[in-house]
């Protein structure tokens, strides 16, 4: 047995080695036993098994040259040839056409033959260059037997075992679903690219069939290219239905109106457009004033709108009374006029405080307005009731006016509630004005102190103040004080006349003035006659303290001997 084993490492001898060579292994065919193996250079990859032995080395190798022709791959490599000979991928380059470059063999059963570097491999040498997310994806995520289309890769087993990479069509539906579903005629690339899925950056919608304008070009595409049958998870693009919009839309109207939608809205929304300008006087309840500029809605609305209803309602069967559609804020207080209470009889759709509210006759009321009752608001005196809810429209019903304390507090604390007329205000106030009051002096006669001379010209308050002691804001206008002037007036004299001298101030003073003076002095224990009766008061009764003007006059015990008053040598 030859123990020689022969290493013919492909393309590593030149031509005169391969003479030698050739000689050797005829010189050993013949003297050796048939046991091939002991001239193999090494045993052939597990793809190539059905090659091994001596007498099979002629079918990729030719004696006397250095490398095993190209065309003798390829005469096995079908696949190879046939793209090399459409000049197409990897292979169809010029430096590709030795395999033997890149393909090595008798390196034994589990050598690789085919040795590629995925991680430095550029693929822009196989004609499809990777771009966009296509750079990101593993070579496996497209290069598998499901991706395969060629027939000819699909038939050889050994290829599609070994997981090839020759086969993939260039077509994006080669590897990618068609969620399109085959609706759409064009290239995916002519809407899409590698960068993303979405948006579309090459897709107008302005080449379709349906233009988008308005409130339509922020819908996404989902909502319209909508499945067709329930448990289709995929959308539709084609042949989607466009020609009305009820196509799309539901009909709130629920085909009341026989006119197109686009006959009074548009596309720049629902509210917007030609709905604002629709002509409800061809209706039979035409919009003037304030209900020209209320919403639809604010009509137009279901009682209680269930799930999946529209809560607009359009057709609306009671409109002839306002209280059809507004609440009564007077409660049902002018029920009773001739007229029904009808709204319009003071209120029209200018404004509910505008047209007829604003020249509104209370003449012709139980209450006419008069002086300042003329200028005031309505709501001052029609206020709300307490009783009502907050948030109620309803006004209190003033049935009771007959008297001003009906509306007006009394601002005299009920002082004058004993007089006949029980302190009606109206016998001393007008409705021109709370303020002067119209009780004159002659009035004031009636009362336990007329007023005359000086006091006539004195003003109320000074007389009536407010009462403080007990945080009264009320005048005072009843008196208790049997002295009237004391009750006003400081006692400038302290008492001193408080007895049958001259026990009222009226005994001296005349109400006309204070300085007007009738005493008679006869009464007092010191006759005035002589020169006395022509002296001045105060040369006797002088000022104490130093005759400060607010000082008190000194009247009783005054000296009645001469020398009280007079000292020194007599002139």
């Amino acid at each position: 047995m030859l123990g020689l084993q022969l290493f013919l490492a492909i393309g590593g001898y030149g031509e005169m080695h391969m003479r030698r060579l050739t000689i050797v292994v005829v010189m050993l065919f013949c003297t050796a036993p048939p046991s091939h193996g002991q001239i193999s250079p090494g045993e052939l990859s597990s793809a190539h098994a059905v090659l091994e032995g001596v007498d099979k080395c002629t079918n990729c190798h030719e004696f006397g040259k250095s490398a095993i022709p190209g065309e003798r791959c390829l005469s096995c490599h079908t696949e190879i040839r046939q793209r090399i000979a459409a000049g197409t991928g990897y292979h169809a380059r010029q430096d590709t056409r030795t395999c033997t470059t890149c393909h090595k063999e008798h390196f034994g059963r589990s050598f690789a033959v085919v040795r590629l570097d995925t991680a430095s491999f550029d693929h822009r040498l196989t004609g499809f260059a990777l771009e966009g997310k296509h750079r990101t994806a593993s070579c496996r995520t497209c290069h598998t037997p499901a991706h395969i289309t060629a027939d000819d890769v699909k038939r050889n087993r050994s290829l599609m075992d070994h997981g090839t990479f020759l086969g993939l069509a260039r077509t994006c539906t080669n590897c990618h679903k068609d969620i399109h579903q085959g609706t759409m005629k064009q290239a995916c690339e002519s809407c899409h690219n590698t960068s993303a899925w979405k948006p579309a950056p090459g897709f107008s919608h302005e080449r379709a069939r349906f233009p988008l304008t308005g409130k339509h070009q922020t819908v996404p595409c989902e909502k319209c290219h909508r499945p067709s049958t329930s448990g289709v998870t995929q959308v539709v693009f084609g042949g989607v239905e466009f020609a009305s919009c009820s196509s799309c839309h539901s009909d709130p109207h629920r085909g009341r109106f026989p006119q197109r939608c686009d006959q009074c809205h548009t596309t720049t929304g629902w509210k917007e457009g030609a709905a604002r300008q629709f002509d409800h006087s061809t209706t039979r309840f035409p919009l003037r004033g304030r209900h020209a500029q209320v919403l639809c809605e604010g009509c137009h609305k279901q009682p209680t709108a269930s799930r999946g209803q529209s809560p607009v309602h359009t057709r609306i069967e009671k409109f002839s009374r306002c209280s059809d559609c507004h609440a009564d804020p007077h409660n049902g207080g002018f029920a009773r006029r001739q007229d029904g209470g009808r709204c319009e009889s003071c209120h029209n759709e200018t404004g509910w405080k505008d047209g007829p509210m604003r020249t509104f006759d209370h003449g012709k009321t139980h209450f006419p307005l008069r002086g300042k009752h003329a200028d005031l608001s309505c709501a001052r005196c029609h206020v709300r009731s307490k009783a009502v809810a907050p948030g109620s429209q309803t006004p209190l019903d003033l049935s009771r006016f007959e008297h001003c304390t009906d509306c007006h507090a009394d601002s005299h604390g009920g002082q004058f509630v004993s007089r006949q007329d029980r302190g009606a205000c109206e016998s001393c106030h007008t409705v021109s004005g709370f303020r002067p009051s119209s009780l004159g002096a002659a009035d004031h006669a009636t009362t336990r102190f007329p007023l005359r001379d000086g006091h006539a010209a004195v003003p109320c308050q000074k007389c009536h103040p407010l009462g403080d002691a007990q945080k009264i804001q009320q005048r005072i206008f009843r008196r208790s004080e049997q002295q009237p002037c004391n009750g006003c007036h400081k006692d400038e004299h302290r008492g001193a006349f408080t007895t049958v001298i001259a026990p009222s101030c009226n005994d001296c003073h005349d109400p006309r003035t204070w300085k007007q003076l009738h005493f008679e002095h006869a009464r007092a224990r010191f006759l005035l006659d002589g020169k006395h009766a022509a002296v001045a008061c105060a040369a006797c009764h002088r000022i104490r303290s130093g005759g400060g003007v607010n000082s008190d006059w000194e009247f009783r015990g005054r000296p009645i001997q001469c020398v009280g008053c007079h000292t020194g040598r007599p002139r």
